[in-house]
């Protein structure tokens, strides 16, 4: 059969018969693909159509995009962010204790403690 979706009009193509015919005009000349066009009942321009719908169906992937998120992802993220603030918190706390150490060491024990 020459137009697939069961002699549908372009119009009613499944979007499978749709991508099949960018696939497979995808590599064609301007003149081969006005022929392929004529064959199938279509218009080039139905091919660039579809053309675009297929290259924007999927956005693009960078770096910094934000994805939604499960409530479980939330929560291990939240939950990350909490374990970092308290570990900085800690390595403070040791800092000031170490402080004192040697302070006490060289100026003997306060008497305020």
């Amino acid at each position: 059969m020459i137009v697939p979706g069961d002699n549908k009009t372009a119009d009613r193509w499944s979007s499978i018969d749709k991508f099949n015919a960018v696939m497979e005009s995808a590599c064609l000349s301007e003149v081969e693909l006005s022929q392929y066009c004529r064959m199938k009942g279509i218009y080039p321009e139905q091919i660039q159509e579809w053309r675009l719908a297929c290259q924007d169906a999927n956005p693009a992937v960078t770096g910094n995009t934000k994805v939604n998120k499960t409530p479980d992802q939330k929560r291990i993220a939240e939950l990350e962010r909490q374990l970092k603030r308290v570990e900085a918190e800690r390595v403070e706390a040791v800092a000031l204790l170490e402080l004192r150490k040697k302070a006490n060491a060289i100026w003997g024990k306060d008497k305020e403690d």
